[in-house]
């Protein structure tokens, strides 16, 4: 069942609700993490994104201490699938399986369960 809080994917919504803000960054972060298929340090992460989003693109390139400190939030947010990788410092993964997931997992149950029963 999908996170009914979950702004990282909102391919789902169908009709305009209004100015619903996602973060493109965290959505480009994402995206290279699918196309490496692999764990990412965080030199890697900031190498990547600058080849794939700055050059060429004209928008500001991020700092590798930006991205520490996104990829940092992003780990200890409960929506977003990436996590860091235990024993390894800076390096971080996606994965939709982690502990953070399931306890959403529930209370989405919980609120579907209490709103259908309508």
């Amino acid at each position: 069942m999908k996170d009914i809080f979950d702004l990282f994917d909102l391919t789902d919504i169908k009709e305009d609700l209004g100015d619903i803000k996602t973060d493109e960054v965290t959505k480009e972060i994402i995206e290279l993490f699918r196309i490496a298929g692999r764990e990412l340090s965080v030199n890697e992460l900031t190498v990547a994104y600058y080849r794939k989003y700055t050059v060429g693109q004209g928008r500001p390139k991020m700092l590798k201490f930006q991205m520490q400190n996104k990829i940092y939030k992003l780990g200890r947010d409960k929506n977003a699938p990436i996590v860091p990788v235990d024993g390894k410092k800076g390096v971080y993964k996606l994965d939709y399986n982690t502990q953070k997931h399931e306890v959403n997992e529930q209370q989405n149950q919980e609120y579907v369960s209490t709103n259908t029963n309508n």
